[in-house]
């Protein structure tokens, strides 16, 4: 179903309730609510339909999960760059990106259990435009991967603190402080037991606590300068593999 074989029909009459209809219903359900609130009773009621009658289309709500993740994932923008003539970093920064924001529209999607290496025909997609940039480059194939990995997994992670956070503004929950976060830790910390921490907290260098409204803003900025720094990683292994 995922990669578009034909599916054998079940017997009974013609269902009027569409495949990707009832994706779309358990996605929107999803994203309001979060990946805890999905059942096939909930996307049924959602949809008008007995909670039978997804049976129809779907074995099982692992198998329907299957097919959001995929759907939401979705095949990569066409902004992506994939000319290796551009450089590898600007190709990577962009696929890195772009796999963040897909990840804060549908923010359930770093909540699904990984069970094994991506096989999804929209995560390949994802993989085959990352590997792209790196044609030429001094990497072995694994080693390739292993840099997307490497790569799609920040993204994921500092999608879900993301989205995490804002929530948590959003519903008047997230605790930005007294606005002077350097102040405060240097209020809790004993000198002689956080000697490196305390050191930074009177330093003065730590930024003040954002109000709710700038949080996201402020997280963005986090994840953007994280991915520099680890491009710039990758940047030393490939000049020390070309200078051999």
């Amino acid at each position: 179903m995922l990669w578009g074989a034909p599916t054998r029909p079940r017997r009974g009459p013609r269902p009027a309730l569409r495949l990707d209809s009832l994706v779309e219903a358990a996605i929107a359900l999803a994203d309001e609510e979060g990946l805890g609130a999905l059942s096939m009773a909930r996307v049924a009621e959602r949809l008008g339909f007995t909670t039978m009658s997804l049976y129809r289309h779907v074995a099982s709500k692992d198998d329907l999960l299957l097919l959001m993740l995929n759907e939401a994932v979705g095949p990569p923008p066409d902004t992506l760059v994939t000319d290796p003539a551009a450089g590898w970093r600007a190709g990577l920064d962009a696929w890195t990106r772009g796999m963040y924001e897909r990840a804060l529209a549908h923010p359930w999607i770093t909540r699904v259990g990984i069970g094994g290496a991506p096989t999804l025909p929209h995560q390949l997609a994802w993989m085959d435009r990352g590997v792209a940039p790196l044609a030429g480059v001094p990497l072995t194939g694994q080693e390739k991967l292993s840099a997307i990995l490497m790569l799609s997994r920040y993204a994921m992670s500092a999608a879900q603190l993301t989205s995490d956070v804002v929530a948590a503004a959003g519903a008047g929950t997230y605790e930005p402080g007294d606005g002077d976060y350097g102040a405060t830790l240097a209020r809790l910390l004993d000198p002689a037991r956080f000697p490196a921490l305390h050191a930074i907290a009177v330093s003065g260098e730590i930024d003040p606590s954002v109000p709710p409204e700038g949080v996201a803003d402020e997280l963005h900025a986090e994840f953007h300068f994280g991915l520099a720094r680890m491009l710039d990683g990758l940047d030393v292994l490939l000049r020390s593999r070309a200078s051999r």
